[in-house]
């Protein structure tokens, strides 16, 4: 796996894909973390041209084809719907580049399944962004998980004003969109795979989302809510010794 870098020392060269809310994040975190970004890519010109003049020496391009045709770069950074993931991160990773994508990765099992093998096949790095897993109360809850004796019960609550105004497809999008946090963190939190986990699902409606899951030993329970109020984005892990409560808005863990 070879990513270059720049002999002035800087770090790695990254591509922007969507200049939203998403891709300002990203090229932030891309500067902070000592990289530089290449192109800012959007098809929506005057976007891609606001996000670039905040970074010094973006290239503005309107497709990540011509990104790749023009501009030098390690790693593409897609921030675009969740319907357009697969053909970018297909396109990038032909092109030898390593992909860092928005969750979810892909709108299907077996799409990411095809992701996945791609890039191992091209020893390349393909990852979703799950930012929870690295915040503070994230870290220590799984430092200690073991003082929590065996886990018995998972529950996860995140109520959200993101669907404000938007259609019902619009509310079930952003639903899913953020189911893949929740699952992100309890994947660290079982001693088994998520697939061995049998799951059901209630949707009552429109940006309403009930899933229930168990093991042989713990039960799971996640709540994705766009009308619940007030908004939380919370966990609990209950264990036979104690429990733990993160809260993802804020980055903390009570044990």
């Amino acid at each position: 796996m070879r990513v270059s870098r720049e002999t002035d020392g800087a770090g790695v060269a990254a591509a922007i894909v969507g200049a939203g809310l998403m891709g300002r994040w990203h090229a932030d975190a891309v500067i902070r973390t000592g990289g530089r970004v290449a192109s800012v890519i959007d098809s929506d010109s005057t976007r891609a041209a606001a996000l670039a003049r905040r970074l010094p020496n973006a290239a503005v391009r309107s497709s990540l084809s011509a990104a790749l045709l023009h501009d030098s770069f390690d790693v593409v950074h897609i921030c675009t719907p969740s319907e357009t993931h697969e053909r970018l991160a297909i396109e990038a990773l032909a092109a030898g580049r390593h992909v860092l994508v928005e969750k979810p990765l892909a709108l299907s099992a077996a799409s990411t399944d095809e992701l996945l093998d791609v890039a191992a096949r091209s020893g390349l790095l393909l990852c979703p962004v799950h930012q929870f897993l690295f915040q503070k109360g994230t870290a220590r809850t799984i430092r200690l998980l073991p003082s929590l004796g065996t886990v018995r019960h998972i529950s996860v609550l995140m109520c959200s004003a993101g669907g404000t105004g938007a259609t019902d497809a619009g509310k079930d999008r952003i639903m899913f969109d953020i189911l893949p946090h929740p699952l992100s963190v309890i994947a660290r939190l079982l001693p088994t795979s998520l697939l061995a986990v049998e799951w059901a699902t209630a949707h009552p409606e429109a940006g309403e989302l009930f899933v229930t899951g168990s093991t042989s030993h713990c039960t799971l329970g996640i709540v994705v809510s766009l009308a619940g109020r007030p908004r939380r984005n919370e966990m609990a892990v209950i264990g036979e010794a104690g429990k733990a409560i993160l809260d993802f808005y804020h980055g903390y863990a009570l044990l």
